[in-house]
């Protein structure tokens, strides 16, 4: 009969390991990882050949051994995903758009870019619909509609092939034509391609779902917020509601109003629309049109969340590693927030988070390459201060390429 003693199981007259404090428990899931494999299958040989038996590593048995420990751990690897597969903090990949189907919300998928192509050519010339061109480094776009060349050039939209921020070029880059068509000279575009957004990352599908925890709460205002907040391209939002009859703060009686920073007009009513209490109105300073399902026309408003802008002076002392002003630039605009020279837009902090000064800091310092740095922070590019910037109640703080001035002291 098998019985178990001070954590060794009898099978028959071998000790066998006490494998019970591995794999669920109340406390959750523990897997056995290599050392621990190779431990107990070491002691497993030596109680069955003898403790005299060579588990080197360079004798067969060792070999053998460490081979059939490692698949073990990787076996208990994938015994821990399938654990954490449920949960939206240790969930990766599928396993956690799986998860997202709990608040009935997907992983946003990566956009195309979008520009405005200016094609030269002779007059009369029709530029077919799908016509291809692109830049020297081979980002495909073709045009969304036909058009036909009146005098020396027409203007038409067009679309990147691809999705993804590697699809935003910057100005007079889209000159090559794929598809020659007679009558066509050249092509450019004369501003910027921007629009593509990348694949939505874990953590950011992550960061939305728990924002989005209420959507199923009928027509609430945190409700609200998370419609707006599984809607592509909005950053940040903030829902204010009005259930007094009198005016309050600037809201109506019983209204709602949204800030909101980011996304399409029509986007955002219409999911304001379906979402509010009937009878409540939309109030806002931007009154967009929405038309039900029979047809009838409704007015929602919402406002537009105000930009600050915010200027950083930093004044660094360099190493040997300093990894360049760009790089520099680029950590302050992932933590402020706003559009990079190549159209690429950071999404930083949300509506009415304070900048703070040690923050900026932080960020340089961590890239490494920084010997010493003093951080000043302005609102005007005039007044600088080496504090914290308080930012209003639906307004979003935001900076840029030109707004970052590094100085170095020598």
């Amino acid at each position: 009969m098998d019985n178990c003693k001070d954590g060794l199981c009898m099978i028959g007259n071998v000790q066998e390991i006490d494998n019970s404090k591995y794999g669920l428990s109340k406390y959750g899931f523990r897997r056995k990882l290599f050392p621990e494999c190779l431990a107990d299958r070491i002691a497993r040989a030596k109680k069955v050949f003898g403790v005299n038996i060579d588990t080197s590593e360079t004798s067969f048995l060792g070999k053998l051994i460490r081979n059939l420990s490692w698949d073990e751990a990787y076996l208990w690897e994938l015994a821990e995903d399938v654990y954490n597969s449920p949960f939206v903090n240790s969930a990766q990949g599928t396993a956690l758009d799986n998860v997202g189907m709990y608040l009935t919300i997907s992983r946003r998928p990566a956009t195309k870019s979008k520009v405005l192509l200016k094609i030269y050519g002779d007059k009369g010339t029709k530029i077919p619909k799908g016509f291809q061109v692109a830049t020297k480094d081979n980002v495909l776009f073709e045009t969304l509609e036909e058009a036909t060349i009146a005098g020396e050039s027409v203007e038409v939209p067009a679309v990147s092939l691809g999705a993804g921020k590697g699809n935003n070029v910057p100005e007079e880059t889209i000159t090559e034509i794929i598809n020659p068509t007679f009558g066509i000279d050249r092509v450019v575009n004369v501003d910027k391609a921007e629009g593509g957004l990348d694949l939505e990352t874990d953590n950011e599908f992550r960061e939305r779902y728990k924002k989005s925890y209420s959507r199923v709460g009928g027509s609430t205002v945190p409700a609200i917020r998370a419609a707006l907040l599984d809607i592509d391209k909005v950053v940040d939002c903030e829902v204010r509601e009005n259930v007094t009859m009198e005016t309050m703060g600037g809201i109506p009686p019983k209204s709602v109003a949204a800030y909101v920073y980011g996304g399409e007009d029509q986007e955002v009513a219409q999911a304001i629309f379906e979402n509010k209490a009937a009878g409540i109105q939309a109030f806002g300073s931007k009154i967009v049109k929405v038309t039900d399902d029979k047809g009838e026309s409704h007015s929602i408003g919402f406002t537009r969340a105000q930009v600050q802008d915010v200027w950083v002076k930093l004044v660094i002392t360099k190493d040997k590693d300093y990894k360049g002003d760009q790089a520099v630039k680029r950590a302050i605009l992932n933590y402020i927030g706003g559009k990079d020279l190549d159209g690429i837009e950071y999404p930083g902090l949300k509506l009415g988070e304070d900048v703070i000064q040690s923050k900026v800091l932080g960020r340089v310092m961590c890239m490494g390459g920084v010997a010493d740095i003093e951080v000043f922070i302005s609102t005007n590019n005039r007044d600088w201060k080496k504090t914290n910037i308080e930012i209003a109640k639906a307004t979003i703080a935001k900076t840029g390429p030109e707004k970052v001035v590094i100085e170095y002291v020598s």
